[in-house]
């Protein structure tokens, strides 16, 4: 995973980056005050014990903040989880475009620009400035580590009641740090740093229980590139699982391709 700078093309072009990896942070609350230690291995196993199959549709209420654009959008969700994910986006009632990915494939179009993309996560790559897979955007979603913690092995340590991850390896590209909550032992915030002036923080704000899944009701994400801020917050509402879910998209004919630079 690193870092880079891209320049983002169409103005809801930028909103879907902001969808997918972009936001402020504000403090994550846990049940527990009196956390107990456990050691590193046994944290991070306790964070991937919910690896099972599951579908989830979910409305979402999205607010991006980049500069002096602040700008609030709908949107639905719709995940098979380690196959497919899809995002619908409104504007004012109005549909903005869509987003499908799957494992290998990202597919999107936006109607304001009338342009579209079909390919491989280059697109993802360009518009969040970091290297991405489907795991990584899969895991944003549902409040795990953006990469694999059991990589590598950490130092564990209790600070703000939660389990704090700190890698006894240091990365020569970036700087890393996790935060688990001690109930759900979900991420409570994640911090992805290059230097001072470049990195990206992700934060968890509640946690939803259904069935036996703790799921997201909001997090956000904050980017710093360049002394340029780029801030989106993301609300989960009405969150189902289901049985069988469909992902309708299909780019409208005479739309122009996105090139990507």
């Amino acid at each position: 995973m690193r870092f880079r700078i891209h320049n983002n093309k169409g103005f809801y072009v930028a909103i879907f980056v902001a969808i997918l990896l972009l936001q402020s942070c504000k403090s994550t609350k846990t049940a527990s005050t009196n956390v107990a230690y456990l050691p590193a291995e046994e944290v991070i196993k306790k964070h991937y014990a919910e690896d099972q199959k599951f579908n989830i549709k979910a409305d979402l209420l999205i607010k991006y903040e980049r500069g002096s654009d602040l700008i609030s959008l709908n949107g639905s969700l719709r995940m098979a989880k380690d196959s497919a994910i899809w995002i619908s986006i409104s504007k004012l009632g109005f549909p903005v475009g869509k987003l499908m990915v799957t494992e290998n494939r990202v597919i999107f179009y936006e109607k304001v620009n009338k342009s579209f993309f079909e390919g491989d996560f280059e697109l993802l790559n360009n518009w969040l400035g970091i290297e991405m897979n489907y795991q990584m955007f899969q895991n944003l979603f549902l409040g795990a580590a953006l990469v694999d913690l059991r990589e590598e092995k950490y130092e564990v340590s209790i600070t703000e009641n939660n389990y704090l991850l700190v890698p006894k390896k240091k990365n020569p590209i970036f700087e890393a740090l996790f935060w688990l909550d001690p109930v759900n032992f979900k991420i409570s915030k994640e911090q992805f740093f290059v230097d001072q002036q470049k990195g990206l923080q992700i934060q968890y704000e509640g946690f939803e229980k259904e069935e036996n899944l703790s799921l997201p009701k909001r997090f956000t994400v904050n980017t710093n590139s360049k002394n340029k801020k780029t801030i989106i917050e993301v609300d989960f509402k009405d969150v189902e699982l289901i049985d069988n879910l469909r992902f309708p998209i299909s780019i409208p004919d005479n739309y122009k391709l996105i090139k990507l630079q």
